[in-house]
């Protein structure tokens, strides 16, 4: 634990200029948070409309497979159409009753296949009209999920742009604080800060307010007397006294 004695240092002065200093580098801190946010809060904002875009490419994809194997379908059925159409006009050229009953066969065959394929047919029909009606529906709804994003993106980045003159404000404040620091005194909490957002904790009822570990009655005693910067066994925390509200007369 560090400690800084100089009788020619107004302790409690620092304290007060200390916490200040760090009312501001929380601040900072903060602001600091949002500004390095934005770039990811802005992709995510845009992945909205790129959820729809993969939506309306993977619709099209599966409707335009729908669409060829319509097609195919189709084209195979008008072949075996024209296929039964030359068997039905050689039935009665037929001579013998077993190549009749085998040229009945491949018709039946024939327009089996073709219901199934007919039905297989139909069923794309509905997919391809059912798909052609949601890929609209997405459009629609990519138009507005754009202009809201954009709108979005646009607050965002006005909020950004208010951040940042914040941030610049702050710092231009916090070098201003600085100056009322003593030089050992600032060495001391910039260490400290290193390792905590909180380098500056309160001391009430013999307990840290960072760390909340208990400290000894003489630190106590010496944190309330502030002839000298004191800090946590525990936690390296500068340490000062809670400042008490004065009793209502």
């Amino acid at each position: 634990m560090e400690r800084v004695d100089n009788m020619a240092i107004d302790v409690k002065s620092q304290l007060v200029h200390l916490s200040v200093l760090q009312e501001l580098d929380l601040r900072l801190h903060k602001l600091i948070e949002k500004i390095d946010a934005v770039p990811n809060q802005k992709a995510e904002i845009l992945s909205e409309v790129n959820i729809v875009k993969d939506e309306m490419v993977a619709l099209t994809a599966e409707k335009e497979a729908n669409e060829k194997e319509k097609r195919d379908i189709e084209a195979v059925v008008a072949d075996a159409t024209e296929h039964l159409k030359t068997f039905e006009s050689k039935l009665y050229s037929i001579k013998t009753n077993k190549e009749y009953q085998a040229a009945l066969k491949e018709i039946s065959e024939i327009k089996k296949s073709n219901r199934e394929k007919d039905d297989r047919d139909l069923q794309l029909m509905e997919l391809i009209d059912a798909a052609t009606q949601k890929l609209t529906q997405l459009s629609t709804d990519l138009a507005d999920k754009e202009s809201q994003v954009a709108e979005s993106v646009a607050k965002l980045t006005a909020e950004a742009a208010q951040w940042e003159a914040e941030r610049q404000a702050c710092e231009a404040e916090l070098k201003a604080a600085e100056a009322h620091v003593a030089p050992q005194i600032m060495a001391v909490y910039r260490k400290v800060r290193s390792r905590y957002v909180d380098a500056l904790a309160h001391v009430e009822a013999g307990i840290c307010g960072g760390c909340r570990m208990k400290i000894t009655p003489q630190l106590h005693i010496e944190i309330q007397r502030a002839n000298t910067v004191c800090q946590c066994p525990s936690c390296h925390r500068v340490l000062c006294p809670v400042e008490k509200t004065a009793e209502p007369a």
